[in-house]
């Protein structure tokens, strides 16, 4: 009677690395960890960073707007999504009216926000192009398409 391998929880070295190669997950976390980076680097003199940003733009495009809907137009859970008002209701950029009884709150942006959301858009814009660039424009337009499939 033969004895029983043990299973190894340990892939081997030319199996992980050809996972890392074709994984779509890894790849797509990757660029969005560089271009959150690249993006927050930009939005330095606003004193948000870019989760800030796409807030402060999801609740300018649709506000007011309940947080459930920002949630799932961002992909986020709720949590999370609170989490990451709390600052913004700090700073004063947004305003907040709490749902009666099981409704959520409803969203929307202050003065402030205002202001701060529309010095930041120039940055991006810049940062934007910059990036379209680095990758070629025709790119940039696929990745987007891609992205907006998923």
């Amino acid at each position: 009677m033969q004895p029983r391998a043990e299973p190894s929880d340990k892939l081997p070295e030319a199996e992980a690395e050809a996972i890392i190669q074709v994984c779509l997950g890894h790849h797509v976390r990757r660029a969005a960890r560089l271009f959150t980076r690249a993006f927050d680097q930009s939005l330095v003199p606003c004193g948000i960073n870019y989760s800030q940003f796409n807030i402060l733009v999801v609740i300018a495009a649709f506000e007011p707007v309940a947080t459930p809907q920002i949630a799932a137009y961002m992909a986020l859970d709720r949590t999370t999504l609170s989490r990451n008002i709390k600052p913004l209701k700090h700073a004063g950029y947004v305003d907040s009216q709490v749902g009666a009884g099981r409704r959520p709150d409803i969203i929307s942006l202050t003065l402030s926000g205002r202001t701060v959301l529309s010095k930041a858009k120039g940055l991006w814009r810049d940062r934007q192009r910059e990036l379209a660039q680095s990758i070629g424009p025709e790119r940039a337009g696929q990745l987007l398409q891609i992205l907006g499939r998923l």
